[in-house]
Order: C-alpha cells, then structure tokens, then sequence
C-alpha cells in the first residue's frame, strides 16, 4: 500500500540523515513534499517543522511555504500562519512566497484580512512589468482576490479582479471559465460567457469543473 511505501521511505530518508547531516534540510524537505502529495499532512507537517529547525538552512522560506501548505490541510491555522509569514519574511522580493500569508487568512476565513494582504502584494509589484514570473505571479493573486470577493458577496469587485486578468492574459483559460460561470449565473453576458465557457471546455475536454 502507499502507507507502507511511505514508511519505508521514512525508514529510508531516516538512514540518510543517519549517515550525512549537512544534507538534513534538503533530505527533509523532499520528504515532507512527498508526504504532502500523498495525502499524510500530519506527517508532513513534522517532518517540515523538522526541516525548517535546520540550523543554518538555506531554504527556510521553501520549508515554511510548504510547512504552511500542510498546516492548512490538518487544519492546524496557528502553525499554517507563522509558518506564512516566515516564509514572507525572508522572501521579501517574491510575491509567490509572500501569498501563502493572505492564501492561510483566506483558509481560515479570514476574508478582510486576506483581501487586504493581497492588495499590499499587488501594491508592491503590480507596477513591475518586465519580468514574466511576477505576471504570472500577479495573475494568480488577482484570482485569489476573486475568490476572496465572491465569498464576501462583492460580485462586481469578483468580476472586475478576472477581467483584470483577462486585459493582460486573454487566453487565459481558468479566467474564461470562472468569469464565463459568473455572467452565466447572473444572467449577464450570456453569449460572451458562452464563447468563453466553450473555449474552455475546448483547451480542456477532461476537466470536468469547466
């Protein structure tokens, strides 16, 4: 079974570290990865909290992104937000690292909060254009907002968040389709939103939310 593969891995990464120590942080880290693919967050959220103890890492704010990752999904919000925001903390120059935080505030609910961390984001490096990792960046918050205003209720701030998207990437296919499903479900926009749910389905004939 994957349980007893897992433990044998553990087993395995447990001899490693046995053997070689200054490779602890690396060793931990793609152990607790594999654990969180796999479904065992518990476990993952040790063997990250393991690895993010490393004196001397290099790689605590990779550690806590993915430490915070596992704490969401064991529902452990306390480890998930200081883990978020020391991954901000060092990665001050990265808006990927820097959104776990308002990502955990959204887990938890914490919509006004989150939507505000967003902004600060977007704030920061909207105004950056050259580089297309922080576009990419920016078009993944600007979904995030999306969510965030939907579940507040803002439908006209949920819309104007993934036209936003869809001004800078019109092929964007997961902004068609959520953009798409809001006109459709407010009886607005009926033949753009079926043009946009269509060319989804289209990109994407397996995904069954399009």
């Amino acid at each position: 079974s994957i349980r007893e593969d897992l433990d044998l891995a553990g087993e395995y990464f447990e001899q490693v570290l046995e053997i070689d120590q200054s490779k602890s942080e690396r060793v931990l880290e793609t152990w607790g990865f594999q654990l969180l693919v796999h479904d065992q967050a518990e476990k993952a959220v040790e063997i990250f909290t393991r690895a993010s103890e490393v004196e001397g890492g290099t790689r605590k704010h990779v550690v806590n992104y993915f430490l915070a990752g596992a704490a969401v999904v064991s529902k452990d919000y306390d480890k998930a937000t200081s883990a978020a925001k020391t991954a901000a903390e060092i990665g001050k120059g990265n808006p990927r690292l820097l959104s776990r935080y308002p990502w955990v505030l959204y887990q938890k609910q914490d919509l006004e909060n989150s939507l505000a961390e967003y902004q600060k984001i977007l704030d920061q490096f909207d105004n950056q254009h050259g580089n297309p990792a922080i576009r990419d960046a920016m078009k993944d918050i600007r979904m995030a907002m999306s969510n965030v205003a939907l579940k507040q209720d803002q439908l006209g701030d949920a819309v104007e968040f993934l036209e936003q998207v869809l001004d800078e990437f019109p092929n964007d296919i997961g902004a068609m389709n959520d953009l798409g499903y809001l006109w459709a479900d407010e009886n607005q926009h009926l033949n753009r939103s079926l043009a946009m749910l269509l060319k989804a389905v289209d990109a994407q004939p397996d995904n069954q939310a399009y």
